[in-house]
């Protein structure tokens, strides 16, 4: 991989470069791989790309969206913390659904590389064997991003907010946070949260029209 190559050396030099902390260390191991260097640079100039060793593996790795639950939840637990606040109870697990998506992505995965020729390039080697036992979401990686419970919608009956991040059942109330996303996504929510954010700050100011 790319920890044991020497591109690692080109890219810790290159952040040492970013952060003014260059090591008299790395400039002495790159000495020792200026090979590898006047082939990177030239195939940078050369074809604008990065220039990849054969022996360098890739992990891919597959993001899938978790289906809205109503059994996944977060409340409000009976104890409390110091200063008397009620702590957050989350209540989730994987389900069938989340499962199910994750054998459609690995299933149009494969069969695409296999149709765009990248296989011959670039054969996929699958890390197990999905359909084991416990399934794929038993050995999936959880991205801590909880989202939802003040869900976002146009119905009082399902939802928290209205698309103008008002609360539908308190007067002059707004939320801009994670918790009114209907469906999670797959990544970080920073950007996301921080759009709502300012939209709402601009709403409250009157230069974007609500309703």
């Amino acid at each position: 991989g790319l920890a044991n190559s020497g591109l690692q050396i080109i890219k810790s030099i290159a952040h040492g470069v970013q952060q003014g902390k260059l090591q008299a260390t790395e400039l002495r191991q790159a000495f020792s791989q200026l090979g590898l260097l006047s082939t990177a640079a030239y195939w940078r100039l050369r074809h604008r790309q990065l220039y990849v060793p054969r022996e360098i593996n890739f992990r891919l790795m597959a993001c899938v969206e978790q289906l809205p639950n109503a059994q996944n939840r977060i409340e409000l637990s009976k104890e409390r913390d110091q200063l008397g606040v009620p702590k957050a109870l989350l209540e989730w697990s994987p389900r069938p659904d989340d499962e199910r998506a994750f054998q459609a992505t690995i299933k149009q995965l494969a069969q695409y590389w296999s149709t765009s020729g990248f296989d011959e390039l670039c054969p996929l080697i699958w890390h197990e064997d999905s359909s084991s036992k416990g399934g794929v979401v038993e050995r999936a990686e959880a991205c801590a991003h909880p989202s939802g419970s003040t869900r976002m919608g146009i119905d009082p009956a399902t939802s928290v907010v209205g698309p103008d991040l008002r609360c539908h059942a308190v007067p002059n109330l707004a939320v801009a946070s994670a918790s009114v996303f209907p469906t999670a996504g797959s990544a970080n929510p920073t950007f996301a949260i921080m759009t709502m954010a300012l939209w709402l700050a601009d709403s409250y100011l009157g230069s974007v029209a609500v309703g």
